[in-house]
């Protein structure tokens, strides 16, 4: 299996600070479940043998890295006290990427597996180094939910809390009562990137907790929310932050009230939020899935703002929606569109920008640019493709520019993998775009360098090549 592999620099690895006293006096530190050395992190053999003694949690040191080989090391509470901005790393140590002791040996590879964990000071960094070419698979570090009332992360009001490569299970098997989530708790400067969060019983990132600000999610796969068949409703994101950006990400099977979703109790400060680059799209095969709640539709739409203070900016550009809920009531015309609204509030002085995006193969009340009290400030430019489209009927508030096809423009008439979401020809021209809304996260190029900038999250360039997968060097950035 192929797989991303970040590069990491001496100068990240070992920043200047007080190394711990019993690991190698050069800021690595070593952890090996069941190690039989004398345990006192210095190298593999001598590796700690679990989060215990100079590598428990909260005796880690600030500036250290701890190089995590596979096996089995439970729930934890990182709580080494804040220096500062000092961070602490952990990093999955693979075959390509281990730290500098000698005594390396591959048997040490795999995956290291965690129960729930939570973090009781900021500035940790979590980067798993490694992942499969398809973004569900290889990852070498693993969180997964206790159970109900449990989470994968949870990250009360942190900061400076970067996670990389890592996988994020919900508890297994599901049950219809099992209510956890993947990432629980609001955050300041925080990173997910290039990550799988999946088959939650309730949402993947409840993040509605407190204020959160300066939010980044890139390159991650995340599928299966609404597991819990008998639970309330469910998001991909309960979130309410200022300065949120969603970008490149792959959103599968996303059930119930919406996908990124401001839901909570309401009175938190939203705004500045930018979607774009991301593929939505529903997986019928799921329908066989044992466990699944057959919970097969959205209640408000693709983003869904509820009631909370927004203001600021709101960009949706370059997004691909595809497959979506066939059965949408035909009673609510805001069912399934890119926006809900069901907090009936005004979004009157709010820069909404809607342009770019594609629909391919939805169900027939989907429409790409719902109503809101007052209408969207910006939109066209969007393209309505394939299948029992309702949208090919054009959404009055989308009408400028639009693209309406009968046709799928995708390679695959079912796509399931990020290549299926290629296109098969250009789209109609979109509007050009600044950085950094000019670049395909998938194709890995700058959007209309062959003479048209396509509609939706993919760039036309080749339809029998294939698609070359993220850089593995990309880090947070807040725009």
């Amino acid at each position: 299996m192929k797989s991303d592999i970040l590069l990491i620099t001496a100068a990240f690895l070992a920043p200047m600070g007080a190394w711990a006293a019993n690991c190698d006096g050069t800021g690595n530190c070593y952890v090996r479940a069941g190690a039989t050395g004398n345990g006192n992190g210095s190298s593999w053999t001598n590796a700690c043998p679990g989060l215990a003694g100079t590598c428990a949690p909260s005796n880690m040191t600030r500036g250290v890295t701890y190089w995590i080989a596979a096996g089995s090391y439970g729930g934890a509470d990182f709580s080494a006290a804040d220096s500062g901005t000092t961070v602490i790393s952990i990093l999955g140590a693979t075959a390509l990427s281990h730290g500098p002791a000698s005594d390396w040996s591959p048997s040490y590879a795999g995956v290291a597996k965690f129960g729930a964990i939570s973090f009781a000071s900021d500035y940790w960094t979590i980067n798993g180094q490694s992942r499969g070419a398809d973004w569900k698979s290889a990852y070498s570090i693993k969180f997964q939910s206790a159970g109900n009332n449990s989470q994968c992360i949870y990250l009360p009001g942190r900061t400076g809390i970067t996670l990389s490569y890592i996988e994020c299970q919900g508890y297994s098997p599901v049950g219809p009562s099992i209510d956890d989530a993947g990432i629980y708790g609001s955050a300041t400067n925080f990173y997910l990137g290039y990550s799988y969060i999946h088959d939650v019983g309730d949402t993947q990132f409840q993040q509605n907790t407190g204020q959160g600000n300066n939010m980044t999610y890139e390159y991650n796969w995340v599928s299966n929310d609404g597991m819990c068949g008998t639970c309330n409703h469910f998001e991909a994101y309960s979130i309410t932050a200022t300065n949120l950006i969603v970008r490149y990400n792959v959103f599968e099977n996303i059930v119930s009230t919406g996908v990124i979703t401001d839901a909570s109790g309401g009175g938190a400060s939203v705004g500045n939020w930018e979607i774009y680059g991301n593929i939505f799209f529903w997986d019928p095969g799921l329908a066989t899935k044992s466990g699944w709640p057959q919970l097969v539709d959205l209640d408000d739409g693709v983003v869904v703002l509820l009631g909370n203070n927004y203001s600021g900016h709101f960009y949706f550009y370059n997004n691909t929606i595809e497959g979506i809920s066939p059965n949408v009531p035909a009673n609510n015309n805001c069912n399934l569109s890119a926006f809900g609204n069901p907090g009936g509030y005004s979004v009157s002085g709010v820069t909404f920008i809607v342009q770019n995006n594609l629909w391919v193969n939805n169900g027939a009340n989907v429409y790409g640019g719902c109503q809101w009290n007052t209408p969207i400030g910006i939109s066209g430019y969007n393209a309505y493709a394939g299948g029992n489209n309702g949208a090919l009927n054009a959404d009055p508030g989308d009408s400028s520019n639009v693209q309406l096809s009968s046709t799928n423009l995708l390679v695959s008439a079912s796509p399931t993998a990020i290549a299926d979401f290629k296109l098969s020809k250009d789209t109609t021209t979109g509007i050009a775009l600044a950085a950094p809304w000019n670049f395909d996260g998938f194709n890995q190029l700058t959007r209309g360098a062959s003479g048209v900038w396509d509609r939706g999250a993919a760039q036309f360039f080749n339809s029998s090549g294939t698609t070359p997968q993220p850089p593995t060097g990309v880090t947070s950035a807040v725009h």
